[in-house]
């Protein structure tokens, strides 16, 4: 989210990040993903550079999005034992959203960030709302259409171990790598992926609008 503290404080986790190089037994390939806002949009070069410096050669930038608090209670009906309200960061205050003046100098500072990234050899994936699919409607409420159809092929870790859904359901935990048996997750996530796959798509799903760049690129 960024490197100040009033955006997120990211270089508190630096150590954490040394740590990760030093026990791995075999290569690693770390990944940053950045959620662009209204407070630290004056932090992404700095971001850039900063996820450099720790050797992480993988980096993307996504935008902010919003959901009603309705499909937050749609969820917890649909997962009434895995949904963890106080994980859930759904209904974000209207300042988080870039302004109108925000959104030009966004577009100047990703010129910057990819000829950085090229620079740096960095793979660097930019949120396609903020070029190919440029919406100012989108950019201003934060609500996006579907795109694709999700397939749930990813396993996601949270740090603290739970498995989640996607990136963007992390706060329905379905199990933790700590107590639970992978082949039981994984049968798991095949009954609602098979949902998926008939067209039944969860409250606050949007079909992967923005991690599909990432996670599956």
């Amino acid at each position: 989210m960024g490197l100040e503290d009033q955006s997120h404080c990211i270089d508190k986790v630096e150590s954490g990040i040394q740590n990760v190089f030093m026990h791995g037994s075999t290569p690693l390939s770390l990944s940053a993903h950045v959620t662009v806002h209204s407070e630290n949009l004056h932090e992404l070069t700095a971001i850039l550079m900063f996820a450099v410096k720790q050797g992480i050669r993988k980096i993307s930038y996504q935008y902010v999005s919003r959901t009603d608090s309705i499909d937050n209670e749609n969820m917890m009906k649909v997962f009434p034992y895995h949904f963890d309200m106080k994980l859930s960061h759904w209904d974000l205050p209207n300042n988080i959203l870039l302004k109108r003046c925000q959104i030009k100098k966004l577009q100047k500072e990703i010129v910057s960030l990819e000829a950085i990234a090229a620079q740096e050899e960095v793979d660097l994936f930019i949120d396609p709302i903020f070029k190919e699919e440029f919406n100012i409607d989108v950019l201003l409420s934060g609500r996006f259409i579907l795109r694709t159809k999700c397939t749930l092929d990813d396993i996601v870790v949270t740090p603290n171990g739970d498995f989640a859904l996607c990136p963007m359901l992390q706060h329905v935990a379905l199990a933790n790598i700590n107590d639970t048996r992978l082949d039981a997750y994984i049968r798991l996530t095949n009954s609602y992926r098979q949902r998926l796959l008939e067209g039944f798509f969860f409250p606050v799903c949007h079909g992967c609008c923005k991690h599909t760049m990432f996670y599956n690129s």
